[in-house]
């Protein structure tokens, strides 16, 4: 069930009139089971492995608490990680171990039968299970005190506006927004109808139409042209950001909607300065559940020092890529960007002295030439990011150095031209967003400028849509 379909309609109207008559506790479970349908609408076997995800950590997240003994509430813990990363890393990553596992022995001369698996990968898993176990973890570490409610603690596990690809919720804000009463304002069914709206633009329109131009050249398999994998690369970097932030946007919206508050999960990433700024405004969740609870246990076990944050960086972003699917395109793709920041921590400091000039027009001109590169950095990672193979990456990459022409073709000419109309209003917005530093900044506009804003998604959301609901490209992961 897709937000951007007429089932998800019919289906967020009817829980939605019922949610707004019951009381409390009973819109609790009322989310609860209309979160669950949501989920198994999907395929109905995988509603089990949500249901023991949350079972298990219920009742950890209890016994962790209860227990004044540090070896037992280490040993608790460990139980909860182990069980939800099983799960994970069976269902994500069992064929590509086994796969990789064959490759090396048969190098090394022995002799292997791989079984391998025909596996569904169940929608989500990554997001719920990294939810889940930041819960256990943070009870743990005596951040928060546990649920006793297993209502309340079920639908912060299921809740399906962010159930399916974030953003990744902690506990410590969720299950208080749960817990307590929950008045919807006005001004939050205004800013959940603009959240939904934007989103829909960004999926629909500027995504959907993007990957028309993107999808045809890495579905292929021929020969392509230098230009041709650039123009794709534009595209496709447009078309991710666009997907996900969409989704995020129409996630939050809906939580508005119902009274809750999500998580900003993108905020105007691609008019970041340099990659730790990026890295602050995308994928906003899960960077920073990857940053509490792998990158600074990893700093503090490699001694704090230098070489602690080169390894704990190194370690986490290639760690961050495999997340995203079982494929080593997803792994350079990471070690792309782990380049990428070990390069600009180097040469930061020596830029700094160089460059400082107090000339506006100079410094204007060098925040430009940094987004342009930061941006850049983005753009040529994404061909990792969509090669579907290391061979078809290889290619790729190939093809963009050794066979590229300057004499613009005029099906590239055009290819730009679209992608430049369809990323236009977005990019506008973004930068609405980042110089006002709000998300929901086009809503504090004066009257005539947040209408024309408004009017203008509306009308290329209902007019100029591509014609088909694609599904979000962050479901696979």
């Amino acid at each position: 069930m897709l937000f951007n379909s007429v089932q998800f309609l019919y289906f967020f109207c009817a829980v939605y009139s019922l949610f707004l008559i019951v009381p409390r506790r009973a819109a609790n479970l009322l989310l609860v089971l209309a979160s669950y349908f949501f989920y198994g609408f999907w395929d109905w076997r995988f509603l089990f492995l949500l249901l023991v995800s949350t079972c298990v950590d219920y009742f950890c997240g209890l016994a962790i608490y209860r227990s004044e003994d540090d070896k037992k509430r280490k040993r608790i813990v460990a139980l909860s990680i182990f069980v939800n990363l099983a799960i994970l890393c069976f269902f994500k990553y069992y064929n590509f171990f086994i796969e990789n596992l064959s490759f090396l022995l048969s190098r090394a001369g022995l002799s292997f039968n791989p079984v391998f698996l025909k596996i569904i990968l169940p929608v989500g898993i990554s997001f719920y299970t990294f939810q889940t176990m930041s819960y256990t973890i943070d009870i743990y570490r005596r951040q928060m005190k546990p649920t006793r409610n297993f209502i309340n603690f079920a639908l912060f596990v299921s809740f399906f506006p962010q159930l399916v690809a974030g953003p990744i919720e902690r506990a410590r804000n969720l299950l208080p927004q749960i817990e307590a009463e929950r008045n919807i304002s006005k001004q939050y069914l205004i800013e959940g109808a603009y959240l939904i709206l934007w989103g829909l633009y960004l999926k629909m329109f500027v995504a959907d139409n993007l990957a028309k131009i993107a999808d045809p050249v890495f579905a292929e398999n021929a020969f392509v042209s230098g230009q041709l994998v650039l123009v794709a690369a534009l595209a496709f970097s447009g078309q991710v950001f666009s997907d996900f932030a969409g989704y995020s946007s129409i996630a939050r919206g809906l939580g508005k909607l119902l009274g809750f508050e999500l998580s900003v999960n993108f905020f105007a990433p691609l008019l970041a300065r340099n990659p730790n700024e990026f890295l602050r405004r995308w994928h906003i969740t899960f960077v920073a559940w990857m940053r509490d609870y792998l990158f600074f246990p990893l700093y503090k076990l490699f001694g704090q020092s230098k070489k602690a944050i080169f390894f704990s960086t190194a370690i986490t972003t290639l760690l961050s890529g495999l997340w995203h699917g079982a494929s080593w395109c997803f792994i350079v793709w990471a070690g792309i960007y782990t380049c990428f920041i070990f390069l600009h921590s180097m040469i930061s400091p020596f830029l700094k002295g160089l460059l400082n000039v107090k000339s506006r027009i100079f410094q204007k001109t060098w925040v430009f030439i940094r987004v342009l590169v930061c941006s850049g950095v983005f753009v040529f990672s994404s061909i990792a990011f969509r090669s579907q193979s290391l061979v078809q990456m290889k290619e790729m990459y190939k093809n963009l150095f050794f066979n590229f022409s300057f004499v613009l073709k005029d099906e590239v000419v055009i290819a730009i031209i679209n992608i430049a109309i369809f990323a236009m209003v977005a990019n506008i917005v973004q930068f609405i967003q980042y110089e006002k530093g709000d998300v929901l900044a086009v809503l504090r506009l004066p009257f005539y400028a947040k209408t024309f804003i408004i009017i203008i998604l509306f009308f290329s959301l209902i007019f100029l849509n591509s014609g088909n609901s694609e599904v979000f490209i962050y479901f696979q992961f």
